[in-house]
Formats: C-alpha cells, sequence, structure tokens
C-alpha cells in the first residue's frame, strides 16, 4: 500500500504557512520591479561611497564579481 499525504496528518497551507492573498492587493509587476530597482540602485550607490569609489573594493566587500558589479553600475548609470 502507499502511504498517502492524509496518512500522515499533514497540513501543508500550516506546514508552509500559506496565506490567503488578495490579488486586487497586489501590486502591479511594474511597481515591484521599480521598487527593486531603487533599492539595488540605492544599496549599489552605499556600497560604492564606502568603498570610495573603488569598484574592486566594492565588489570584495558585496560578495559579488566585479564584473557584475560594473554592469550593475552602468545599468543604472551610478558610473
Amino acid at each position: 500500500p502507499t502511504i498517502e499525504p492524509d496518512d500522515l496528518n499533514l497540513n501543508i497551507e500550516q506546514t508552509l504557512r500559506v496565506e490567503q492573498v488578495d490579488l486586487n492587493q497586489m501590486p502591479t509587476d511594474s511597481s515591484v520591479k521599480s521598487k527593486i530597482r531603487g533599492e539595488e540602485v540605492q544599496k549599489l550607490s552605499e556600497l560604492l561611497l564606502k568603498a570610495k569609489g573603488n569598484i574592486t573594493e566594492a565588489a570584495r566587500l558585496s560578495g559579488i564579481p566585479r564584473t557584475t558589479l560594473f554592469h550593475r553600475l552602468r545599468k543604472y548609470h551610478i558610473i
């Protein structure tokens, strides 16, 4: 015989803490993207200031490759 989830008395919604979401209250895709971009620009700017403009040092501090950081800085016209 096969063991089914009901046999284990698991409540997946409770286990995963799934909540009911009102889709009408969810932000639009573009506003989410805009907020993420804004936060990334702010963090990148702060990181570059902390590294005194040194991209290599900023990459080291952030733990991401220098080339990736450079491309992100260019993407948002920070440099």
